[in-house]
């Protein structure tokens, strides 16, 4: 079993009980799960992701860290979490290092963004404000994912990328 499909077990189960509060706001297994959904959607039907591309994180704490992070593990891709704090050119230099074009981040980073597709044309982002929340997530969304569907396999059925070994 993999992360994600613990976590789609864990949504199918739990899909009303609330995962996580955040101040006054509190987010439930389904909507996040749906949300994960919807990214991981995005990821590979607008932004390319494919298999075993890399997407850099570049977020401060935030509840979208959740579905950021499993969306891009359902596209079957590897998340790389970046420090926000590391000035645009050291963030250059790990997207560079690591191959990576697709960058999920949030408005608060628009700056640093901006710097950043000065440097590497050829990023694509993906805003967590763009992110359906609550109800918006089971209208339409990408991905298809309503409330009270069956979560899907994880893509690539959980093997591991070659060359990696599977524990």
């Amino acid at each position: 079993m993999n992360l994600v499909r613990a976590f789609a077990d864990s949504a199918k189960k739990n899909s009303q009980n609330t995962a996580l509060f955040w101040g006054d706001e509190s987010f439930s297994y389904e909507q996040l799960w749906a949300q994960s959904l919807w990214v991981g959607a995005r990821l590979q039907n607008d932004l390319g992701v494919k298999t075993t591309d890399r997407v850099a994180l570049l977020l401060k704490n935030c509840p979208q860290f959740i579905p950021a992070l499993f969306g891009v593990l359902q596209a079957g891709a590897v998340a790389t979490p970046i420090n926000n704090f590391l000035k645009p050119d050291e963030v250059n230099f790990i997207l560079a290092d690591a191959g990576i074009d697709v960058v999920i981040t949030d408005a608060t980073m628009n700056e640093a963004s901006a710097k950043l597709l000065e440097l590497r044309p050829q990023l694509k982002f993906l805003r967590v404000e763009e992110i359906p929340r609550g109800d918006e997530v089971g209208r339409g969304a990408a991905g298809g994912a309503r409330p009270g569907r069956a979560p899907p396999a994880p893509r690539g059925g959980g093997a591991p990328p070659r060359g990696w070994v599977k524990n």
